[in-house]
């Protein structure tokens, strides 16, 4: 009878363990299950569908676009050293277009390229364009393009009535050209990929890793706190400023590539919060290394990045439930790779080729009359950057309470000490 009675108090007991672990467990999900990405694919409109959809002319006459200021201070243009069939190796959708950096086709070109980076360098002035401008045909554009924000690159010269298009990082622009893009699986790729069931966590042995040469700002404030309560290893010129450095690593080497490669998370951590500017802290460096970032910046969305495949710091209420979120995510490999659900649909592109975007911005049909009257009322750090320095005072505040309440802790264990 007591035999009996021990088996069953041992039955019991482990039942009762079973359910307690199980509750912890599913109490656990339950908190995180609010950051899950939980994505319907198959209703994503890619930008690079977007693109397609847009409506050209039928019938096409070449159109001649010249690329008029030098670009990072180089007269031949990054990728454009072969000009002549250049839409037509590019496979472009719409091919008619001629380019040139022949200055002499000022007179006759019907889109003029300024390169933002290099206003000021040589002849390349607001009075210099003021100039110009008297001179051109009246059907002819100029377009600003410009990568950087205005906040490392403000212009603060008179470039009104200049610019009739432009092209830059923001969606409110006429031509949206982000660093990278992405697309749809083609069947081909689809021959190449893993198994559905694929684990990406099972190859990498390290937990967060941040490559960053540029130090102090909100986002490195960030880092500070954010390695009180997971393990970070800081890359770069600015590594030695962290608890643990893992030296200076070149973004170009391939040793560095496999080195990052080891990690789960990789802070893709911009360093402007400006509308739309997502860079190759994040495709590159996070998608593209198999790392699943975790972003900072002014806003993502469906156009700038790709939905399910990152952590939002800005959707957690403190840093430090960021921090357990990053340690829940690399104890439970399942919940991991929720991250990677996209990469059965999707893939990271360079984007659409910048020429190829302008000859068919040139063919649209319906082209409208435009002059950009005051530029600055697009291109300022009040337009594209300020709307979202609340997101930056959010970070912030959340940096101040964390340092706080570490402070305090602090102060409690020398107490307890004494």
């Amino acid at each position: 009878m007591k035999r009996i009675y021990r088996r069953m108090l041992y039955f019991v007991v482990v039942v009762v363990l079973v359910l307690v672990v199980w509750h912890q467990v599913s109490f656990k999900n339950d908190k995180y299950k609010k950051y899950y990405p939980n994505i319907n694919f198959s209703s994503i409109i890619t930008p690079h569908e977007l693109f397609e959809t847009s409506i050209v002319e039928s019938k096409r006459e070449s159109k001649i676009i010249l690329l008029f200021t030098t670009h990072f201070y180089s007269k031949v243009w990054k990728g454009l050293d072969v000009l002549n069939g250049y839409t037509q190796r590019q496979k472009c959708k719409v091919k008619e277009c001629v380019i040139t950096y022949d200055k002499n086709a000022i007179k006759k070109a019907d889109l003029v390229v300024f390169h933002g980076v290099d206003f000021t360098y040589k002849n390349f002035t607001s009075k210099h364009f003021q100039a110009m401008s008297k001179l051109r045909p009246v059907n002819q554009r100029w377009i600003f393009w410009m990568h950087e924000t205005p906040l490392y690159y403000p212009l603060l010269d008179d470039y009104d009535n200049l610019f009739n298009w432009t092209m830059t990082f923001s969606q409110h622009s006429d031509i949206y050209h982000p660093y990278f893009s992405y697309a749809r699986l083609t069947d081909a790729d689809r021959e190449n990929m893993p198994e559905d069931d694929f684990n990406y966590a099972s190859y990498k042995q390290k937990k967060v890793v941040w490559m960053v040469s540029h130090c102090g700002m909100t986002r490195a404030n960030y880092v500070a706190e954010l390695q009180k309560y997971t393990d970070i290893t800081v890359y770069g010129l600015c590594g030695a400023d962290f608890d643990k450095m893992g030296g200076i690593c070149s973004y170009n080497e391939k040793e560095c590539e496999l080195e990052l490669r080891q990690y789960k998370f990789y802070l893709s951590f911009e360093n402007s919060f400006c509308e739309d500017y997502v860079t190759e802290k994040y495709f590159k460096y996070g998608l593209q290394y198999g790392l699943l970032p975790i972003v900072m910046g002014a806003k993502y969305d469906d156009m700038n990045s790709i939905p399910g495949s990152y952590i939002d710091v800005s959707k957690f209420s403190s840093i430090k439930e960021l921090g357990d979120y990053i340690n829940y995510l690399d104890s439970d490999d399942s919940a991991y790779n929720r991250y990677f659900e996209w990469k059965k649909h999707f893939k990271v592109t360079d984007g659409i080729d910048k020429i190829c975007m302008l000859c068919h911005a040139l063919h649209r049909k319906n082209q409208h009359e435009k002059t950009y009257k005051q530029f600055h009322s697009f291109w300022s750090v009040q337009n594209l950057c300020n709307p979202f320095e609340k997101v930056r005072n959010s970070l912030e505040q959340q940096i101040a309470l964390s340092k706080l309440e570490n402070k305090k802790k602090t102060k409690s264990k020398n107490i307890d000490k004494n």
